[in-house]
């Protein structure tokens, strides 16, 4: 008797799990946006504001701007600054990027402190490939901030390695 009752103590307590996960799936994948607009801040580069989304949690990372229509184009002012999305890393070292389920291209600016030591122009999309065939952009050194921007805002605004950023 004593058996049978741990039994289905066992089969209720895993049915309560798979209950739990199942909501948790429905609301993250069902009800949740895809990938929802991040805290932002105002940064500064090559004289223009730009208002970033800060992705700083492993989640917000992974996601990145995959999936997003595309990134705001202001004028540079604070008024209507330019879009883009900052990923602020613990420790500084190589970060790799890649353009996973992307629907626009983008350049990326690899940054150690506040100064850039890097950066990728007119990343493209690669819709339709599988991951292992996606290209890797890789920082030339260690970073600990990665900034996305609109495609060809490297070469508008002639952004050089050793020019610095600046957060408001």
């Amino acid at each position: 008797m004593k058996r049978k009752s741990l039994h289905l103590f066992f089969l209720g307590a895993i049915a309560a799990t798979l209950m739990v996960f199942a909501w948790a799936i429905f609301r993250v994948f069902i009800t949740e946006p895809k990938n929802p607009p991040l805290k932002t801040e105002e940064l500064v580069l090559a004289g223009e504001t730009f208002r970033v989304e800060i992705a700083d949690s492993l989640v917000e990372k992974a996601l990145g701007l995959s999936g997003r229509e595309g990134l705001r184009e202001g004028d540079g002012s604070t008024r209507s600054p330019h879009g883009g999305m900052l990923f602020i890393f613990d420790h500084p070292s190589t970060q790799t990027f890649w353009m996973k389920e992307m629907l626009f291209p983008i350049d990326i600016i690899w940054i150690n402190g506040t100064k850039i030591i890097g950066f990728a122009e007119n990343a493209q999309t690669e819709q339709g490939k599988k991951p292992r065939q996606l290209e890797l952009y890789s920082s030339p050194g260690p970073a600990d901030r990665v900034l996305e921007v609109r495609a060809g805002t490297v070469a508008r605004l002639g952004v050089k390695v050793g020019d610095e950023i600046s957060l408001r």
